[in-house]
């Protein structure tokens, strides 16, 4: 679920665990839905 959790890391998440577990999921947290890059998010 992992490579699969592209877009669907939040939902997929709240879903599955309900809390942040993934660092790609963290890192939308902090953006809010700007997860197209995590890198990007991880930069700025």
């Amino acid at each position: 679920y992992f490579m699969n959790a592209g877009a669907y890391t939040t939902e997929y998440n709240t879903r599955f665990n309900g809390i942040p577990g993934p660092s790609i999921v963290f890192v939308e947290d902090l953006v809010g839905s700007e997860i197209d890059t995590p890198g990007e998010s991880w930069s700025g």
